[in-house]
């Protein structure tokens, strides 16, 4: 686990020396302000301009962090070269590749086979115009051998063309770009298949239909539980929807769960989105709620929810290019996302914050079924689920589910419903624990520095992303100003184009 931080705390650092180098680095407020999400072209759009020229060859994305992969004959580099010189060269950017450990710009003048020509595979960087965003993609040079084409790195789908292949099926000399997974004749054994829907909680502070239902029950003293901040909406639901579009389409439906009224710019006659009331899920009894512990004691009853489905908060974000595969396996094993540390002692404790006794109980009711103990947390990320598993938590554990469900606000009784799921489910066989980087930002952190480091990272490439982007409220941060201001500058500037799901 320390290897793992210290490597992604590195690629951070050279993000942004990156992005200092290249001028990019704005006052810290600015975040560099992206204009246009798509950049000087997009891949496909490349890919289109090589296959305009007469080349032909494979292409893919990578499992792991969705990169997008171009792959050549040795033969045709010459040819690729001068393409990519002529295309790029009226365009607001340049194009950079890493030879023996250093970033080249290609010219005029070296736009040849000889440039790259001793390279087996290179990641390409478009760099852009400050106001347009730079993207990239890896270029992989397949070498002929002694009756086949040799991949020069492994990959999920084959590493040869034998000779025989290519005389039937013309992969390289067919014309165009094949998509690699696209020539298998079936799915494959090990890449997830199954029907995925997401569901997300929200609630809007400042919806009438809310501001009725809580002025009975509101305290008059305000704590962690039912301060503001926990209520507060600035439109994250938008920006983890647009992040879905840019990130992460693969969902067969969306179920958004709330006891208010949808948001104006939410276009319902959208066929994936469906709005789901606590009524729809909850019991009568525990009606109505503004406890988050409680509502997700229930998601799993959503009419018609999937059995696979991932659960986002609406302040998380997809914050790079996702799969299913990130998180199921092809047998329907979850990926569960714990913190890569200890965070648990003692017992419950009114001085303790909510989050922490939630946890502990969660605990102490694992350790009281299993004689098992935990100590870890899950991260503020996409949590994935299935619906039978949760079935199997309420046979097993439904008395003290249906106590937190009809807590109307956070307890100190409470169970951390998702983190019990998490540690039941990897106990129980149903999932394994997965440690992606993903990124938490709160009003009490250096959330400028964060945002601006994001926002590099997002700029050079892949695989500085982190997984998910959690702005997360609390601690009475709706009284703050400048961290108002600095998340919705961010959150505009990391997901500038409007979703499908948008009234336009």
């Amino acid at each position: 686990m320390k290897l793992r931080t210290w490597f992604f705390d590195l690629t951070t650092l050279a993000a942004l020396l990156l992005f200092r180098f290249v001028g990019q680095f704005r006052s810290r407020a600015s975040y560099g302000h992206v204009n246009n999400a798509s950049g000087a072209c997009s891949f496909d759009q490349l890919v289109g301009k090589l296959e305009d020229a007469g080349l032909s060859g494979l292409k893919y994305r990578t499992g792991n962090h969705g990169v997008a992969v171009l792959c050549l004959r040795e033969s045709d580099l010459d040819t690729f070269a001068k393409v990519m010189w002529r295309f790029f060269s009226t365009a607001p950017c340049m194009v950079r590749l890493k030879r023996h450990d250093s970033w080249r710009v290609l010219t005029k003048a070296n736009a040849t086979e000889k440039f790259l020509g001793d390279i087996s595979w290179t990641p390409v960087l478009i760099e852009a115009h400050p106001s347009i965003r730079s993207w990239m993609f890896d270029l992989e040079i397949w070498r002929e051998k002694d009756g086949f084409v040799a991949a020069p790195r492994r990959n999920s789908f084959f590493q040869r063309v034998w000779d025989i292949v290519e005389s039937r099926q013309g992969i390289f000399g067919g014309g165009g770009f094949k998509e690699m997974e696209k020539l298998l004749d079936q799915p494959r054994t090990l890449a997830p298949t199954m029907d995925v829907d997401l569901v997300y909680t929200w609630v809007n502070n400042e919806d009438p239909k809310w501001l009725e239902l809580i002025a009975p029950f509101r305290p008059q003293d305000v704590t962690d539980a039912t301060s503001p901040s926990r209520f507060r909406s600035r439109d994250e639901l938008l920006y983890s929807l647009r992040s879905v579009s840019m990130y992460a389409n693969f969902f067969r439906k969306i179920f958004i769960v709330s006891n208010c009224s949808p948001p104006s710019w939410l276009d319902l006659a959208d066929p994936r989105i469906e709005w789901i009331y606590h009524e729809d899920i909850l019991f009568s009894s525990a009606l109505p709620t503004f406890n988050s512990h409680a509502i997700e004691t229930s998601l799993f009853r959503i009419p018609g929810l999937s059995e696979h489905f991932i659960y986002l908060n609406d302040d998380i974000l997809f914050g790079r290019p996702s799969s299913v595969e990130d998180f199921f396996f092809s047998n329907g094993i979850e990926r569960a996302r714990f913190e890569p540390y200890g965070n648990l002692l003692g017992s419950v404790d009114e001085s303790l914050p909510d989050y922490l006794n939630g946890a502990i109980n969660s605990r102490n009711l694992l350790e009281g079924e299993f004689s098992i103990t935990f100590s870890e947390l899950i991260t503020h990320s996409a949590r994935p689920m299935r619906v039978s598993v949760w079935a199997q938590m309420w046979d097993r554990f439904g008395a003290d589910l249906g106590d937190t469900m009809h807590n109307k606000f956070r307890s100190i009784a409470d169970i951390n419903p998702c983190l019990l799921y998490a540690h039941y489910s990897v106990l129980r066989g149903h999932a394994v624990p997965d440690y992606p980087p993903t990124e938490l930002i709160q009003s009490n952190h250096d959330f400028h520095s964060k945002f601006s480091s994001l926002l590099a990272r997002q700029r050079f490439g892949v695989r500085l992303m982190p997984s998910t982007i959690c702005v997360n409220d609390g601690s009475d941060s709706h009284n703050n100003a400048e961290w108002d201001e600095a998340c919705t500058r961010f959150l505009d500037d990391y997901f500038p184009a409007p979703s499908d799901f948008e009234f336009r």
